[in-house]
């Protein structure tokens, strides 16, 4: 008996339907609607913006498609390849992401639904997000006093560090790697978040659940005998083990945008800057997807896949207040208590 679909939908911006056909190995691997599962709608939605089938297939490219590099196969609005992450495979059918309603098809090879989430789901879903004038910002996002402030910066600059010590303190999450801006709000997008055992609140640890914190005891080990080589995260859908700490939206007031540095400093950015780092921030996240746009651009460089990125500026633009505050932070590569401290101060004023 086949799986039902499963529907979401993001606030009222975006509507999304799976159908999941992976193997029992795969999903042991990771359940492909475990990213979304926050945004589950308990009946079916059709139509949707965007239709997404994971298990096999074979390309159906039109006649008049054209090979790119030997390996993407290009077409108006339709892109097929087979395409590979270290050990990890997939192969991938894109079709309508410049009209209506977009239709993903993804082949996983053997431990492949691994790769799937964040290198070409989560990017077609923030595709569609800009096309709505709904763009997501790489950051982490908290609400403190009826205000959203978004934590944004490089993988690694400790935004997810700063966020857990700042829900110990009150703060409540909009989400840990990608927040929604939209008509002045910052909107969660409640992604799994990724705890390590360096940075996740002492409140935040004692409340998980013992599968949780086995783990993370797990891969804390895992970490030291790798010598610091291995760091893998354990996921956590927040909504089912700590509800009270999820924010769903709030004003936006500030992007604080993280960089390190020998110590801590604060100092305002212009808004044209801010913005222009948060593009550039944004295609440094996009891996396997930057080459299908590329690859595609190629091909039609004057289509809405290749205009995307000046579209993304001006998303941001318009989405923020006028009055949204952009502040630029050096921190030093341990966050301790004291810098927790002086970012906390900056939300008060």
């Amino acid at each position: 008996m086949s799986r039902p679909d499963d529907s979401f939908a993001l606030h009222d911006l975006l509507t999304l339907r799976l159908r999941d056909r992976v193997g029992l190995l795969d999903r042991a691997v990771m359940r492909p609607k475990r990213g979304y599962i926050h945004y589950r709608s308990p009946a079916p939605i059709d139509p949707v913006d965007i239709d997404i089938q994971i298990g096999p297939f074979e390309l159906q490219p039109p006649p008049e498609a054209l090979r790119v590099d030997r390996r993407f196969t290009v077409a108006p609005d339709y892109l097929g390849c087979d395409d590979t992450y270290k050990v990890l495979g997939w192969r991938l059918e894109l079709q309508g992401w410049e009209s209506a309603r977009t239709r993903l098809r993804i082949q996983p090879s053997l431990l492949g639904t691994a790769a799937i989430g964040s290198r070409i789901i989560d990017c077609v879903v923030r595709y569609e997000l800009c096309r709505r004038t709904a763009p997501a910002v790489h950051s982490c996002g908290i609400v403190r006093n009826g205000r959203a402030f978004l934590l944004s910066g490089r993988s690694g600059v400790g935004k997810s560090t700063l966020a857990m010590r700042l829900l110990d303190r009150g703060a409540t999450l909009l989400g840990d790697n990608w927040i929604i801006v939209n008509r002045g709000l910052a909107r969660s997008f409640h992604l799994p978040i990724n705890i390590y055992h360096y940075n996740v609140a002492p409140m935040l640890r004692q409340r998980l659940p013992s599968r949780c914190r086995a783990d993370m005891r797990w891969k804390r080990l895992v970490c030291a005998v790798s010598a610091g080589y291995l760091k893998k995260s354990t996921p956590v859908v927040l909504r089912e083990v700590l509800p009270e700490l999820v924010a769903e939206e709030a004003p936006l007031h500030t992007v604080f945008l993280l960089s390190q540095g020998p110590r801590f400093r604060v100092s305002q950015s212009s808004r044209e800057d801010a913005i222009a780092r948060l593009v550039a921030n944004d295609m440094m996240d996009r891996e396997a997807f930057y080459r299908y746009m590329q690859a595609y651009a190629t091909v039609f460089p004057r289509g809405l896949v290749a205009g995307h990125w000046e579209r993304l500026r001006e998303a941001l633009d318009k989405a923020m207040p006028a009055d949204t505050r952009f502040l630029d932070i050096v921190v030093e590569r341990r966050i301790g208590p004291e810098i927790v401290d002086q970012v906390e101060k900056l939300l008060e004023t």
